[in-house]
This record gives C-alpha cells, sequence and structure tokens, in this order.
C-alpha cells in the first residue's frame, strides 16, 4: 500500500487519511489500475471530471469487459478479479520520455 501510495497509484480519502477499510468503488478502482498502466499521470489529465476521464478511458482499453458494478458503486470479489484480469491483459501507456 505504501508503494502504491508514493508511486501515485492511490491517494487516499483526504490529506491525512488512507481509508484501507473503505469499500472501494468501480470507477475507483478502475483509476488505480490505470495509473499503474501510466494513464492520468498529469491532473490535467482529468478533464473536469476524474470518474468520467477514468469510465471513458478504461472503456476505450477494455478495463469495463465482464464487469456487472456501476462506476459509483462498490464492487464484488469477482469485478475486482476481472478488472485485475483485463489490467493484466492491457498494454501499458508508452511515454515519449518527456
Amino acid at each position: 500500500m505504501a508503494a502504491c501510495y508514493a508511486d501515485g497509484i492511490t491517494a487516499g480519502i483526504s490529506a491525512t487519511q488512507y481509508g484501507s477499510n473503505n469499500s472501494v468503488t468501480t470507477a475507483q478502482a478502475a483509476l488505480m489500475m490505470m495509473k499503474a498502466l501510466g494513464y492520468f499521470q498529469l491532473s490535467k489529465d482529468f478533464g473536469s471530471d476524474w470518474q468520467v476521464a477514468t469510465v471513458k478511458q478504461g472503456s476505450k482499453i477494455d478495463l469495463f469487459d465482464g464487469i456487472v458494478a456501476g462506476a459509483s458503486t462498490a464492487m464484488t470479489r469477482n469485478d475486482v478479479a476481472q478488472l485485475t484480469l483485463n489490467t493484466l491483459e492491457s498494454t501499458m501507456v508508452e511515454t515519449d520520455g518527456m
């Protein structure tokens, strides 16, 4: 968890709380997975709404294939496993080094 926080994959629920015992929504989990793939490295990448940007980009890379939970609902263990598999099958973002 600390490594994911340090690498910017997770952020927590406030400046002083992580929320490790809270449930996670589909959009939140997808955002973590996409950050691990290299998406959304800058705040400007989100536009005006992080959740809309996450669902839009996740749909483009088939991250939600086989997932029945809505973007703002808590995920089942099956949906988390499917999201993880979809992430592993996705291509990482290639940077140009700039």
